[in-house]
Order: C-alpha cells, then sequence, then structure tokens
C-alpha cells in the first residue's frame, strides 16, 4: 500500500498536463488565455534579446560587469557637483566596449549628487589584476572571477 500511494504522488495529474501543453491544444482556452500567453511569451522573448550579449560592460568606477541597459556613457561634464579629486579619483578615462568609457546607474547617480560612489576602485575595493600568462577564455575569467556569476553553465539538450 505504501509503494502505491508514493507511486501515485508522483504521477502527474490531469490538471498538471494541461498546463504542460500549448493554448491551442487545451480545450475551453479563451482567447484571454491565448491572448496572454502570447504577451508571456514576446515578454520572454524581449528578455531573451536584452541578455543575449552578456554583462559585458565595465563601468570605469567600480570595474564591476553590467548588461548595456545598466550603464551610460560616462561624460565627466555631467558631475557638476564633484570635486575634481573625486572625480579623478572615480574616472579612470579608459574606454572598453564599443571605444567607450562606461559608468554603472549606481556610480553615475552618486557622481551626479557629488558622492563617493559605494564600490569605487578608488577605495581600494578593485579586483586584483589578472596576469597575462593565463591566456583564459571569456567564460573561464568568469568561472574563477571573484565575483560571484548569477549564471549557469548547463548542456543543452
Amino acid at each position: 500500500m505504501h509503494k502505491k500511494k508514493r507511486f501515485q504522488s508522483t504521477q502527474l495529474h490531469t490538471n498538471d498536463l494541461e498546463l504542460l501543453q500549448p493554448a491551442k491544444e487545451k480545450q475551453n482556452c479563451t482567447v484571454a488565455d491565448e491572448t496572454h500567453e502570447m504577451k508571456m511569451a514576446n515578454v520572454i522573448q524581449s528578455f531573451h534579446d536584452s541578455i543575449n550579449c552578456g554583462p559585458e560592460y565595465i563601468c570605469t568606477c567600480c570595474d564591476q560587469l553590467w548588461y548595456r541597459s545598466s550603464v551610460t556613457k560616462c561624460d565627466a561634464n555631467k558631475y557638476t557637483k564633484c570635486t575634481k579629486n573625486l572625480l579623478d579619483a572615480c574616472i579612470t578615462g579608459k574606454t572598453r566596449v564599443d571605444k567607450t568609457e562606461w559608468v554603472c546607474s549606481t556610480c553615475h547617480s552618486n557622481l551626479s549628487d557629488g558622492k563617493l560612489p559605494v564600490c569605487p576602485k578608488a577605495n581600494k575595493m578593485g579586483f586584483p589584476v589578472k596576469p597575462e600568462c593565463l591566456n583564459l577564455t571569456p567564460l573561464e575569467e568568469r568561472l574563477i572571477s571573484p565575483r560571484i556569476p548569477l549564471m549557469q553553465i548547463c548542456e543543452l539538450p
């Protein structure tokens, strides 16, 4: 009897099977359900399009990797409330992706207010320089990075 209960609990119920089927195959599916599923598919596709490139934009101030939507082009003239010493410490002048200097939204808002950002390289919060002799691929760099990558690597079917 105990084995029978365990077997029954692992089987999918008919409601569960309906959830796995596309909207067109479900019975009693309304137009609103199909519209909702189409909107969800569009949102998911737009998310995949936006993260397609990966976090490759490096903030000039905090040296962290960001997606394109999280960074803006760095222009020192925008930070009128900052002192020259603060700008010299935070803005490195190094160009990265697209030969442009980028700043993340967090550092940008702090610099706009004339404040020192939370994790700038100016506070010695930078990462150690990677030796060039390792010749790591971008994937290997992220796997051994001191930053915690919030990604998964899995085998595709």
